[in-house]
């Protein structure tokens, strides 16, 4: 039996430093991705529905709300490419659902004239510059994106920890990048998140 010297002794514990090291950045990456998916799906499941909307902002009166779908949606063509759960989320497909999701939020509270023609007034001037939904349907409109919002959260986190110890660039990053920026903007475009 032969005696390790304290040198032999360190080279073994800083080879075993950067094995956990590079276990723990492996769990970082795989988390990652795995976030990057769940924010991508999540958005799929939301808003993928294979129908349209030209603008979120519902219009006529508080008893008679409408939506309208983006023309030539019933067309051959149309049809051939917008479809529910085909996991590609068209902006329009995103504009009609927050449209019906106004709408319901509007339809499930008490209104008065002059508040509901402010609120409108709000929500087409927020169309136009951005910013958040009014707070009046907020809630209702962002809960169900609540999670997207966590995902960003854990994403960027997961995302600087990364960078500490490791450089990511190139096609191995596309897809979180990619996940981040469609739900970041997202959620802004929903008036979700400013």
């Amino acid at each position: 039996f032969k005696q390790k010297t304290a040198y032999e002794i360190s080279l073994g514990l800083v080879g075993s430093e950067m094995c956990i090291r590079d276990r723990i950045i492996s769990a970082l990456l795989l988390d990652t991705y795995a976030l990057a998916f769940a924010m991508q799906l999540n958005q799929i499941i939301l808003y993928d529905n294979g129908t349209t909307g030209d603008n979120m902002t519902p219009s006529g009166t508080v008893d008679n709300l409408t939506c309208t779908n983006v023309t030539g949606d019933n067309g051959t063509e149309a049809k051939e490419k917008l479809k529910a759960m085909d996991g590609h989320l068209w902006s329009s497909e995103m504009v009609g659902v927050q449209c019906h999701s106004i709408k319901n939020a509007i339809k499930g509270l008490e209104w008065d004239s002059d508040n509901f023609s402010d609120l409108i007034d709000n929500l087409s001037n927020r169309g136009n510059n951005g910013g958040l939904l009014p707070i009046s349907i907020r809630k209702t409109i962002c809960d169900p994106v609540e999670s997207l919002k966590k995902y960003i959260l854990a994403l960027a986190d997961n995302i600087d920890t990364i960078g500490e110890k490791l450089s990511l660039s190139g096609d191995n990053t596309k897809a979180i990048t990619n996940a981040q920026s469609s739900t970041d903007n997202l959620t802004k475009a929903l008036g979700c998140r400013e």
